[in-house]
């Protein structure tokens, strides 16, 4: 399970799927700053992977049990697809998901959505 910030979602999201596309807006802590670039130069530019987990059910678990969850198609393309992309093509059950700043959803409700989603996740591989 990877973790990161959407500054621009107000909710915890499920990602289902990464890009082979490095295209980050601002550069990374290292300096790193690619556009256009392939993460895996033997599939195409743009190909997509896909978790194996079946994120919708999980998300739909996690709401029944009062968890503002949603699931999106796109993780960007900054340092969170590029991470979940890599992870993906390991083979073993991977699922990134992202989190709001804490002025959206404060610490504690991302803590408890967050507990009941890593339990749902348990239980979805």
């Amino acid at each position: 399970i990877h973790l990161g910030v959407a500054v621009t979602y107000d909710r915890i999201t499920l990602e289902r799927c990464a890009y082979n596309d490095a295209s980050f807006r601002v550069a990374d802590a290292n300096g790193f700053q690619p556009t256009g670039e392939k993460i895996d130069e033997d599939a195409a530019l743009g190909a997509v992977r896909r978790t194996t987990i079946d994120v919708e059910t999980v998300a739909a678990a996690a709401r029944s049990a009062g968890a503002h969850v949603a699931v999106s198609d796109d993780a960007g393309r900054f340092v969170c697809n590029y991470l979940y992309f890599r992870s993906l093509a390991g083979g073993a059950p991977c699922v990134f998901v992202h989190v709001p700043p804490l002025d959206k959803l404060d610490l504690a409700s991302q803590l408890e959505a967050l507990c009941l989603l890593r339990e749902k996740l348990v239980d979805a591989v």
